[in-house]
């Protein structure tokens, strides 16, 4: 999602449990809407305007700008902890501790088709510019779906039998999608085909202790020159060429499962569980 391209006043987003607030320019309150339960994932906005947010009780809620409810969907029949992902023609994607992906109408809010995964689904998807939805699960592979609900492909060439959690980002180009997973393992795959393009280990990096967790819980960045950056469970936030090389790493103090952000200017943003938010050149 493109957030320049969204309204100007919509400048803050935050979440309390169930309630959803919009900050204006002053950070005085502009609406306040209510979920049904407990909120995890991040808002989506699409160019309208409109806001959509999951919630553990297998919703989803769409307001339009001003705070109205336009609909909800309740068809998971488990939590969401993924944030909705809007498509270019409007779609809303969403996964569910279900196991399912499932395709939302913008307009009305009905189901368009569920495709099932064999495992529960806590990142958010990609959409491709054909409108492919790439998403990984806990079932330990990565699914490419097409707009209309059938399977593309699915990775086999990912060697590491571990859950993926972290949302998938696409290359500037769309060529490659990249994703971590909970063995500390992040890959760059065809988009066309899932085929294997590199892969970096955490571990190789930085050996694991018994204490430690290598999982990549979140999604990674793309700089303008197409270096990749994502945070990992071990304390550290990994900077990699892209082709895979390791460019650089940063250790916080604690684990980092917030998703890099870049500026303008291309300094580096994230948070850690330290309670720090960190800004790199």
């Amino acid at each position: 999602m493109n957030y320049e391209n969204c309204p100007s006043i919509l400048l803050i987003l935050i979440f309390s449990h169930a309630s959803t607030l919009l900050m204006g320019d002053y950070g005085d309150l502009k609406w306040s809407a209510m979920a049904d339960d407990v909120v995890y994932g991040a808002p989506a906005l699409d160019l309208s305007g409109n806001v959509y947010i999951s919630s553990e009780d297998g919703r989803v809620h769409a307001f339009d700008s001003s705070g109205n409810p336009k609909w909800i969907f309740s068809g998971s029949s488990d939590w969401l902890d993924s944030a909705p992902t809007i498509a270019p023609d409007g779609t809303v994607y969403v996964g569910s501790w279900d196991g399912n992906i499932y395709a939302i109408d913008g307009i009305t809010g009905t189901e368009k088709w569920t495709y099932s995964t064999g495992g529960v689904i806590i990142g958010s998807p990609a959409i491709g510019n054909d409108g492919t939805v790439y998403i990984g699960s806990n079932d330990s592979f990565f699914y490419a779906i097409q707009a209309d609900g059938s399977l593309k492909w699915l990775s086999e060439a990912v060697p590491s039998y571990s859950a993926i959690n972290s949302s998938p980002i696409l290359s500037a180009d769309g060529e490659a999608v990249y994703f971590g997973n909970d063995d500390g393992e992040f890959y760059a795959l065809s988009s066309a085909d899932g085929a294997l393009l590199w892969s970096f280990s955490v571990a190789e990096t930085h050996p694991p202790d018994s204490t430690t967790s290598v999982a990549i819980s979140s999604a990674a960045a793309i700089g303008a020159d197409g270096s990749i950056y994502f945070g990992c469970e071990n304390n550290y936030l990994y900077a990699l060429d892209s082709d895979g090389s390791l460019s650089w790493s940063y250790a916080a103090a604690e684990p980092i499962r917030s998703s890099p952000a870049i500026s303008n200017d291309g300094t580096l943003f994230f948070a850690a569980q330290d309670g720090y938010l960190y800004a790199l050149d």
